[in-house]
């Protein structure tokens, strides 16, 4: 996709206004089975997105995401429903970049640079998921920091010994969840269908 623009149209003038803007999204995918297992990978990169709204604004130079996920081939013909299975997931692992990501509120600017990396491996012995993931925040810069200078800012987590067996449940309740918002897609009150679940 090239050169994306979302407008709004003001009802009592008439007259449009741009409130985002994308000036290109390139997506990859694909799936390979192999030995029993399928591989499923996803790269995909945008450049010059935009987006302003009455308190802030937001712009990004470049995303570059790169994510690879193997599952048990547990001979699931609908392959967009075995990468929704929790329990058939293997690992997987996604790196991001964002390079020149700027945000501004009530005329104060906060520029950085971003890299995102998750990992999730199973232990099969337990029937448990490991999650680690690091969020790496440096190049940061803004007159708010010009007493402080923090320049660098790192996230680490590590969440282990998660039962596969809830993580289905949750994932069973966002599938119901996404059903009942598609079919009724105009009128889905989101309020009233996260309260049921």
């Amino acid at each position: 996709a090239e050169n994306v623009i979302y407008a709004e149209k003001d009802s009592s003038t008439g007259l449009k206004s741009e409130i985002a803007n994308l000036k290109s999204l390139n997506f990859n995918s694909t799936m390979v089975p192999s030995d029993g297992k399928m591989t499923y990978s996803v790269d995909w990169n945008a450049d010059g997105l935009n987006f302003k709204h009455m308190m802030f604004s937001l712009s990004i130079n470049s995303i570059v995401n790169k994510m690879v996920a193997v599952y048990e081939d547990n001979g699931q013909k609908e392959y967009s429903k075995l990468i929704m299975d929790a329990g058939a997931g293997l690992d997987s692992s996604s790196v991001m970049n964002v390079n020149g990501f700027s945000v501004e509120a009530m005329g104060t600017p906060i520029t950085m640079d971003m890299k995102v990396i998750t990992k999730t491996e199973k232990d099969i012995a337990n029937d448990s998921l490991k999650i680690s993931a690091g969020t790496d925040l440096y190049n940061i810069s803004s007159p708010l920091l010009s007493e402080f200078k923090l320049n660098r800012l790192v996230i680490k987590y590590l969440f282990k010994d998660i039962p596969v067996d809830a993580v289905k449940q949750i994932s069973s309740v966002q599938e119901k969840m996404l059903e009942e918002v598609l079919a009724d897609k105009d009128n889905a009150d989101m309020t009233k269908i996260d309260d049921k679940y």
